[in-house]
């Protein structure tokens, strides 16, 4: 198929734990949905996941994904609700300089600009 064919159809989302077995109308490769079920929200303490399952024509895709409420409140980062304190960073090897290969010298820069 080119590209540059538009994809038109239906898929099919299921949860089968909710019970949802929804279709999504795809026009030109794009889809969207909006759904209300009672959800058992994912935490560091409770990390649950749903076993969700997307097909579209012959393709299918499953996952198993949590959901979760991220919200700002003032300076605060509450995650369902509640106040959540994060420490730490991520390095990615990637770099404008030295593209994917990080040195010792590169990691102990990252990390200086990040506690700056």
């Amino acid at each position: 198929m080119n590209l540059s064919e538009r994809i038109d159809g239906t898929a099919m989302l299921t949860i089968q734990e909710l019970s949802i077995s929804q279709p999504i109308s795809i026009i030109d490769g794009q889809g969207s949905l909006s759904i209300s079920a009672p959800l058992r929200l994912w935490s560091p303490e409770d990390p649950y996941l749903y076993e969700c399952r997307i097909e579209f024509g012959s393709d299918q895709v499953t996952d198993r994904i949590g959901f979760r409420d991220i919200r700002r409140q003032g300076t605060n980062l509450l995650l369902n609700g509640k106040p959540l304190y994060l420490r730490g960073v991520c390095v990615h090897e990637d770099d404008a300089k030295h593209g994917k290969v990080s040195t010792i010298e590169d990691v102990t820069r990252r990390f200086h600009h990040a506690k700056e």
